[in-house]
This record gives structure tokens, C-alpha cells and sequence, in this order.
């Protein structure tokens, strides 16, 4: 198991971590206790940071805390695995990708213990690259797909006891949707990567 401090550490020194992880948690800590009394009676005892209770403050720093851990550890476990398994490497099988064209061009790392997507994007950052910042701006956005995901993921477990079925399609659907947006987000930011490097080598670059 990580530590947790570690994890924290990795979360606040990334600020795309930080936008696509710690704002939607503490989003849905805020829903958690607008609508306690509904989600069960015993949750109304719970101090209230929305009055302006310190307690309540201090309470939703630490859920909000632990919900974000748990999104991360999440999300990197599992649906990082997802999309390495059932996204991104059948369509390197089944597409001429920009990826297939570096290691044919042999511009990328042989060694198994490093990611040849890191490597690559290392390489554009020091030479400055302009095609970093989409790669980032895609990041950004796959990722905070990916944690909205799991969070209207957890409100259909939640509608699932409430026998919501209305909104339990809605937030599954979207759930979905977002999973969806995190993978596409993702290849897009991968492939954009290995077409840069390719042209910053000098390699061709078919149109």
C-alpha cells in the first residue's frame, strides 16, 4: 500500500493532479453534506461546514483529503489499467498510429522499465516544444474526466440504494461518458506527443 503522504505530496506538486483530483472531491464532500439528512438520518448530527462551523471545516478538510487519496490511488490502479489494456493497446494493434512510426523510426527508449509517452514528452519539454501546452491542456482534461468518472460512478452506487432509477441511468450514463472523454483525451495527448517527436527529430512525417 502507498503512503499516504506520499500520495499527498505527488497530488499537490502536480497542478494537473491537483485541478483534476482535489476540486472534484471537494466538490462532492460540499454535495455530501448539502444533502446528508437525505443520503441517511444519522448524517444530520455531522457539524456543518457550510454555516460556517470550524468544526464542520475541519471535518470537510479531512474527507475531502481521504476522498481525493482515494480517487487517486483509484483511478491510477484501475483506470489507468483499463486504458492500457482495453483502449489504448488495441488501438495501437488495429490503427498506423504515431506511436508504431517512432518505434519504426527508432526514436524512442528500449529500456521496459521506462514509459517511452514520458520519454518522448521530457524530450519536447527541454527543447520547448509548443506542441507541450495542447499536450498538457489534453492532460488536464483527460484526467479530470477520469475523476468525474469515478465520482458520478459513486453517485449510481448511492441512487442504487435510494432506488433512483431516473438518475441512476443519468449518472452511469455519464459516468461512462466521462470514462469515454478520460481514454480519447488520453490517446489524443499521446499520439500528439510521438507525431512532435517524429518532426523535432526531423524524421518524415506524412501528412
Amino acid at each position: 500500500m502507498e503512503n499516504p503522504i506520499t500520495e499527498l505530496k505527488e497530488i499537490v506538486k502536480d497542478p494537473v493532479e491537483l485541478a483534476s483530483i482535489t476540486f472534484p472531491s471537494a466538490g462532492l464532500v460540499v454535495l455530501l453534506f448539502a444533502y446528508k439528512q437525505h443520503i441517511h438520518p444519522a448524517l444530520s448530527d455531522l457539524p456543518d461546514p457550510l454555516s460556517g462551523n470550524i468544526y464542520g471545516a475541519l471535518l470537510f478538510l479531512v474527507i475531502t483529503l481521504v476522498v481525493s487519496l482515494a480517487l487517486k490511488r483509484v483511478s491510477h490502479d484501475l483506470l489507468n489499467w483499463i486504458y492500457d489494456r482495453l483502449y489504448r493497446d488495441r488501438k495501437r494493434k488495429v490503427a498506423d498510429t504515431w506511436y508504431k512510426r517512432v518505434q519504426e523510426a527508432a526514436l524512442s527508449t528500449n529500456d521496459p522499465l521506462l514509459s517511452k509517452y514520458q520519454e518522448a514528452l521530457e524530450s519536447l519539454r527541454k527543447s520547448e516544444n509548443p506542441v507541450v501546452a495542447q499536450v498538457d491542456l489534453l492532460q488536464t482534461q483527460s484526467k479530470l474526466a477520469r475523476s468525474m468518472s469515478l465520482i458520478f460512478f459513486l453517485f449510481a452506487v448511492i441512487l442504487v440504494v435510494k432506488s433512483n432509477v431516473v438518475l441512476l441511468v443519468v449518472c452511469a450514463a455519464l459516468s461512462l461518458l466521462m470514462l469515454y472523454a478520460f481514454f480519447k483525451g488520453r490517446w489524443e495527448a499521446s499520439e500528439l506527443v510521438y507525431k512532435a517527436r517524429l518532426q523535432e527529430r526531423g524524421a518524415h512525417v506524412p501528412q
